[in-house]
């Protein structure tokens, strides 16, 4: 808990404000709710394991996929109950989940499986908005003027516009959609996020249809491999501002042994 109160929560894109919810509003919560109590000892433990390049990493992943689970466990026996009273616990144990689920994976097949949690998660706010909303981790929803733009989301919202999107268009109606999900998202981020970057990494695979997923499995539509490129660069840009998103940045773009698609 030492390492995520002083350490590990401020590595958690925040301002002034909604640092002090992460380091200081969420270990209260977390009290009250062991599931939460776990899922910080677990993004407290890759933490350390990030940082630890000694043979005492091997230990430090060890116990964040022991907390991991725990939380998870957790989560789903108090889901049943979801309401005013655990909703809050919830949302920002789902939110730190997510981000662990980017720590140790980095293939499509897990792309996949984090779209899959990531729906989970916006199922929890979806049901409960409001209350979360006016709750205690209300300002982690709050935007703020003047948040930099990221240069990598401008220069994908006008390719998304561009030509290439034409192209993708026309060829495959699956990647079409995906690719007109992916500028829906940019463009909302941009608009409405605190941290554009960040939450363009986790929208578009909340908001693409499954289907393509089973289109881009079959790695055979060069329509499917522009639409992964496209969101390839947005984590590999994040990769480079967050230690949780790092593994991304060079990651093999691949369903087996062999790349599917790899960014430059």
């Amino acid at each position: 808990m030492h390492n995520y109160t002083a350490y590990a929560a401020h590595t958690i894109p925040a301002n002034d404000t909604t640092r002090a919810v992460w380091v200081y509003k969420v270990p209260q919560e977390s009290f009250r709710f062991p599931f939460l109590l776990h899922g910080i000892l677990a993004f407290s433990a890759y933490h350390l394991a990030y940082l630890d390049h000694s043979a005492q990493q091997t230990s430090y992943h060890a116990l964040a996929r022991m907390h991991q689970t725990e939380a998870i466990h957790g989560m789903r026996d108090a889901l049943p109950m979801l309401g005013q009273e655990n909703c809050h616990a919830l949302f920002v144990t789902s939110s730190l989940l997510a981000l662990m689920a980017f720590t140790e994976k980095d293939s499509l097949i897990a792309l996949v499986d984090i779209s899959s949690m990531l729906r989970g998660m916006d199922a929890i706010i979806d049901k409960t908005e409001q209350l979360i909303y006016a709750g205690p981790f209300a300002s982690l929803f709050a935007f703020y003027p003047g948040t930099d733009v990221p240069e990598c989301l401008s220069v994908l919202l006008t390719e998304l516009q561009g030509p290439e999107f034409a192209r993708v268009a026309a060829s495959s109606r699956v990647a079409s959609v995906a690719a007109w999900e992916l500028r829906e998202a940019i463009e909302f981020c941009l608009k409405h996020a605190p941290y554009p970057l960040l939450r363009a990494v986790m929208l578009w695979p909340i908001r693409v249809d499954t289907k393509f997923w089973d289109v881009a499995r079959e790695d055979h539509d060069w329509a499917c491999k522009q639409v992964l490129k496209w969101y390839a660069a947005i984590l590999e840009e994040a990769g480079n501002h967050w230690w949780f998103l790092g593994k991304w940045k060079t990651m093999k773009w691949s369903w087996h042994d062999e790349d599917v698609v790899v960014v430059a």
